[in-house]
């Protein structure tokens, strides 16, 4: 079975800049590689899904495509529950203005499944649109690769 954590077993949050839970966004989007991080290490889709809009879409290597906080807090959720990971970041470059902006990182996620077989690492990129609204700054639309 190929385990593939939705937001490349991503960042999750820094407590500074991380929005109430019930809320949603960052004050800062380069805050979101230590959010994003910090949710997959933990395992916390809530916090994860916090990062993204209400409205937002996810287009995973997978093919899946996830509408809605809701969707991806779930399909999260399900990863989280059949391994733990840790996610390292690199090569992360935006370019945001006022009150829109794209960043990109490439990032290294190491999977231990829960059911005790081996650990598995996977390498792959993400894109992020972001959106300023008035809960902070959320991820409007992602895709995701994975890396030969």
């Amino acid at each position: 079975m190929t385990l593939r954590f939705l937001r490349g077993g991503v960042i999750a949050a820094s407590l500074c800049c991380l929005a109430s839970p019930a809320l949603a966004g960052v004050d800062d989007p380069s805050m979101a590689v230590i959010v994003y991080g910090d949710a997959v290490e933990k395992g916390d889709a809530a916090a994860l899904s916090s990062l993204y809009a209400e409205d937002a879409v996810v287009w995973t290597s997978s093919g899946q495509t996830l509408e809605g906080r809701e969707a991806i807090r779930a399909g999260n959720a399900a990863s989280f529950a059949a391994a733990s990971g840790k996610i390292e970041f690199e090569s992360i470059h935006s370019d945001m203005s006022d009150t829109k902006g794209a960043m990109r990182w490439n990032w290294t996620l190491t999977l231990t499944p829960k059911d005790g077989s081996a650990p598995g690492v996977m390498k792959g990129r993400s894109m992020m649109a972001w959106t300023k609204g008035k809960d902070g700054w959320e991820i409007s639309s992602e895709a995701h690769f994975v890396l030969p």
